[in-house]
Parts: C-alpha cells; structure tokens; sequence
C-alpha cells in the first residue's frame, strides 16, 4: 500500500501536479481537488436539513411506537420500513410481485442494452457455475458482435432467513 501511495505521489510530481489526486482529476469532469470539495461541500449544505428532519421523523416514530430513546443504526431501515408503510397506507410485501427477480433482471438487460449499445444472452452450460440457480449471460458489442465479458447474476434466495420477521 505505501508503494502505491509513493508511486502515485511520484506520478503526479513527474507530471507537474501538486499531488495525485491532482493529477488524476485533471482529465475528468471535476478539474481540480478543489472543485470535487466545493461539490462535496455544497451536498452538505442542500442534503443535510432535509436528511436530518428525516431521520429526526424516524427517531419520532420509533419512540411513539416502542418507546425507543436511542435509537441505533441497525434500528433505522426497520422503523424507516414501518413508518414508510404507516404514512402510505401500504404493505410493502405487497410490492413484492412487482420486483420478481426475472423480472428485474429483464429490465436491467433492457436498459443496459440499449444504454451502452450491448447485447445481452443468457448462456447455460457454458460457464462453470457453483449453483445451478446461478445465470450466466454473454455481453456481446451489438456493433461488433465481439463477446465484452460475462455478466454473473447472484439472486439466490436462503431458506428461512427472514431476519427482518423477528423484529415484527
């Protein structure tokens, strides 16, 4: 790791940059260190209110609900959940047909394919896998036709592991 850090230092030197973040931001949108902090400085300003008045509104609940004074990190998505079905008049499980796992993944074949100009195609057999639920496609340029990489999907599902049941 201190190779690298010396390596990169020793890069944006030879190159004529005051440091390497310097150097590697040069060719980006951001220009400059100093522009990327001013982004980063105004995020706080504009998104900090408003996520504070969020969170200070699940705190709330929490407390009106369970009598939670403290509440932790863990507890947040929890109560966020609750809240969110409360306000709503809604029963998140209810979304759940609407985000099949096929189903996603089809939209995120749609999109990637038409967004970086690629071809998607389930493959079987081809690749050794280590589950049989786990999918296989070929990414493919559409212009070409040359094979890009492999695109490895993971959406297996544990038996019983309902962690979030045991706080209901």
């Amino acid at each position: 790791m201190i190779l690298a850090l010396t390596t990169g230092a020793r890069q944006a030197e030879i190159m004529g940059f005051a440091n390497y973040a310097a150097y590697k931001l040069d060719d980006t949108m951001a220009k400059t260190p100093k522009a990327v902090m001013d982004m980063l400085d105004n995020n706080l300003k504009v998104y900090k209110p408003a996520t504070e008045k969020f969170l200070d509104k699940i705190k709330d609940y929490a407390q009106k609900e369970d009598g939670i004074t403290d509440l932790k990190p863990w507890d947040y998505s929890y109560y966020n959940r609750k809240l969110t079905e409360e306000t709503f008049k809604l029963d998140l499980e209810d979304l759940r047909p609407y985000f099949d796992l096929e189903k996603v993944l089809d939209g995120v074949r749609i999109h990637a394919e038409k967004l970086f100009n690629i071809k998607m195609t389930e493959v079987k057999g081809k690749y050794p896998v280590y589950h049989p639920d786990v999918k296989t496609f070929e990414v493919t340029d559409s212009k070409t036709g040359k094979i890009a990489g492999c695109f490895v999907t993971e959406g297996l599902v544990k038996r019983g592991s309902k962690v979030r049941l045991l706080r209901d």
